[in-house]
């Protein structure tokens, strides 16, 4: 869970400290190992991620590594606090029918196959790779690449013995007849493996117990190791993109948008990060703070970044193939071939260049913190390379502010349900408390949130200069989901409540998207 997906997180009220506790210890998942099996000979070791006290510096939630199954016991906890969720289990959503105003949506109940309907103003597909929803509407999905079916296998295993001083999160399996990758998301009892295969050679139904547990028997190095399988589960490795992600009042978010390879760990942060810009907007709708074209704003900012983001993992997954095709000989895969190459000192400086050159692949903080709604914007170069940027489409960045004696980020000063202007304390007598708090044009009212420097917050270190640029009197207005609206450098007297107003119905007409 990268750092822009645990910033939403807390900001919704999940208790992302607690989550931090059942998560993977950084001790044991800062590390991609590269391994004939997890037993035998490391081959080459990168570190995983930014999770040291310096990435506080941009965020002020380091990525972690929670198991999914974990992350959503806590996003059912909160759900059930909600008096306005209902959630249900044990059904199919099968068939909808749209009218002018709403969806009516049937459900079928998966041991009755009693069907129910159920009347709405939106349908969201939040339903998977496999989306029903997505089907339904005659969405297609493009993208390029041969489909790679694969099977992860979830087992249960201490295997902290076998590791002793190579603690790490990933584990690439390099041993012929079985590579394929060990996670490890408790290296004292939970972990999984991902095994490519073909299905010519051996379809999905060969998989039965006898055969996953040999090829992890094969992976971990020691046959006979105590393990106890959980699940197999088949799946396709693919990338694609919806080619839309909007059809009447329906929705797609998440995996039913997009499919992207593993590598990167993309998939879910995408996805809510997703379902994060189409909140708010539907929300400033059925408040009528804006018209329905908002929603079109959606699909014109979250699909480029799907597109960025299956771009990247086809790179990572391309990377892997190199490095694989750098432990052969002449075409040779057999356990003896490894051995040689591993032997030969000038194999062995290309290994080390191959493995050098995943780091992108484990070290993506640009591409999790810099992504932009704003199209003509352009970032550096390297994925790796995160510098906080004020810039429209931008995430505002992460700063450290006092407010009430208390240390707080930049972005807990955002409201989820109005925009916020940020301003410098010169700008005091242009924004008397409540001079905008309510924007009006005609019957539209645009809640704006007003936070003067000194006022309503302190800067005693002077972050707003060095993170944001901003001087005393500048001003920097942020939509509901935290990304930059609009920056105003030195207003004109007067003039700053009409340049926001104009910024805020501009927003709310198209978002961000050029």
């Amino acid at each position: 869970m990268n750092p822009r997906t645990l910033e939403i997180c807390r900001a919704i009220g999940l208790d992302v400290e607690a989550m931090g506790r059942r998560a993977t210890p950084v001790r044991d998942g800062g590390w991609v190992r590269f391994v004939t099996t997890l037993a035998g000979s490391e081959i080459g070791v990168l570190p995983y991620e930014r999770q040291d006290e310096a990435v506080k510096a941009v965020t002020p939630t380091p990525l972690i590594n929670l198991a999914q199954p974990l992350f959503e016991d806590f996003l059912l906890e909160l759900v059930a606090r909600s008096p306005l969720i209902e959630v249900r289990r044990g059904v199919d959503w099968a068939s909808c029918q749209e009218d002018r105003n709403s969806i009516t949506s049937v459900i079928e109940d998966v041991d009755t196959r009693e069907r129910t309907s159920i009347t709405s103003r939106y349908l969201i597909g939040a339903d998977g790779a496999g989306s029903a929803v997505r089907r339904a509407l005659a969405i297609p999905m493009v993208g390029g690449g041969a489909p790679q079916p694969f099977i992860t296998i979830h087992f249960a295993a201490n295997l902290r013995a076998l590791v002793k001083d190579r603690p790490g999160i990933l584990y690439w399996i390099m041993q012929p007849p079985h590579p394929g990758v060990l996670i490890a998301y408790d290296i004292d009892s939970q972990w999984c493996m991902l095994y490519p295969h073909d299905p010519s050679v051996m379809p999905r139904e060969a998989f039965t117990p006898a055969v996953c547990m040999n090829i992890l028997h094969h992976a971990i190095g020691v046959p006979g190791s105590e393990i106890e399988i959980k699940h197999v589960l088949p799946w396709i490795m693919v990338s694609e993109v919806a080619e839309t992600y909007r059809a009447g009042q329906a929705f797609l978010v998440g995996d039913a948008a997009h499919r992207f390879p593993p590598m990167g760990g993309l998939g879910l942060n995408t996805g809510i990060q997703d379902a994060h810009n189409l909140a708010w907007k539907i929300g400033a709708v059925e408040r009528r703070e804006a018209g329905a074209t908002l929603l079109d704003s959606y699909e014109a900012e979250r699909r480029g970044v799907a597109l960025t983001n299956a771009e990247q993992s086809g790179k990572n997954a391309q990377r892997i193939l190199g490095l694989q095709a750098s432990l052969r000989v002449d075409g040779d895969d057999g356990p003896g071939a490894l051995a040689r190459r591993l032997r030969d000192p000038v194999a062995q400086a290309e290994i080390q260049r191959e493995i050098a050159n995943q780091r992108e692949h484990f070290d993506s903080l640009d591409l999790q913190l810099g992504f932009s709604y704003d199209q003509t914007y352009r970032r550096s170069g390297s994925i790796s390379n995160f510098k906080p940027d004020l810039a429209i489409g931008q995430r505002l960045p992460h700063a450290w502010l006092e407010r009430d004696g208390q240390a707080v980020s930049t972005l807990d000063l955002i409201d989820d349900r109005a925009f916020t202007l940020l301003a410098g304390s010169d700008l005091t007598n242009d924004l008397r408390e409540g001079e905008i708090s309510d924007l009006r044009e005609g019957e539209t009212s645009w809640p704006v949130q007003v936070l003067v420097e000194g006022r309503d917050f302190q800067d005693a270190h002077d972050a707003l200069g060095r993170v944001l640029t901003l001087s005393g009197k500048a001003a920097v207005l942020v939509r509901p989901d935290g990304h930059v609206a609009a920056i105003f450098r030195d207003p004109a007297p007067g003039e700053l409540s009409k340049a926001v107003a104009a910024s805020v119905a501009t927003t709310l007409a198209r978002g961000l998207a050029a």
